[in-house]
């Protein structure tokens, strides 16, 4: 759900919501003006994403590694005798029969 685009708008809601209700309140404010708090929890929830982001974008490195090296071999194994070919073609043209 993180980063997801429901997420984000959810996010977004809630520190607009936080931002009218904290600042437009008449009496005790839980969070004064800078917004101390409001900016921990966004801070919190970007340490605790990094990892797990992180961890992602390496899982997916490795798949696209082993999905390149796959594409190789295949189309190593698909060009062998296309060349093949080529050279009984050029050893026929070149070189006569006995």
């Amino acid at each position: 759900m993180v980063g997801s685009w429901r997420f984000i708008i959810i996010q977004a809601a809630v520190l607009i919501l936080w931002i009218i209700v904290n600042a437009g309140s008449k009496g005790e404010r839980w969070d004064p003006y800078p917004f101390i708090l409001l900016n921990l929890m966004p801070s919190f929830q970007a340490a605790c994403a990094a990892p797990i982001i992180m961890m992602s974008q390496n899982r997916q490195a490795s798949i696209d590694r082993a999905d390149a090296r796959n594409d190789h071999l295949v189309g190593s194994k698909l060009r062998q005798p296309a060349l093949s070919h080529k050279l009984v073609r050029v050893y026929h043209r070149y070189l006569p029969w006995p």
